[in-house]
């Protein structure tokens, strides 16, 4: 049985000191004793899936809205007056 640690510390002959807030599983008749000491709570997980489940061969439609396209724009590869760009360009010296 899983349980969560609710006591500052438990200390445990085969899993050593347990801190609180940790999940162990423990044998069914060691975590009904200490259940009933106060010493750990139960602990249970369940696996929640809120979107329904679709027929096998169906497309689903994703929750995000769909992204635009981007405009393509080109990068000129030399400057004007033709040789190749290097680097950014200066600031005016004003």
């Amino acid at each position: 049985m899983q349980v969560k640690v609710i006591r500052h510390k438990l200390i445990h002959d085969k899993l050593g000191t347990l801190n609180k807030g940790r999940v162990v599983d423990l044998p069914e008749n060691q975590a009904a004793d200490f259940l009933k000491r106060g010493f750990v709570e139960r602990y249970e997980t369940k696996v929640i899936d809120t979107r329904p489940q679709q027929p096998a061969g169906m497309d689903v439609q994703p929750s995000a809205s769909p992204v635009g396209q981007a405009s393509p724009q080109t990068t000129l590869s030399e400057s004007e007056s033709g040789k190749p760009k290097r680097g950014r360009p200066r600031k005016d010296q004003s």
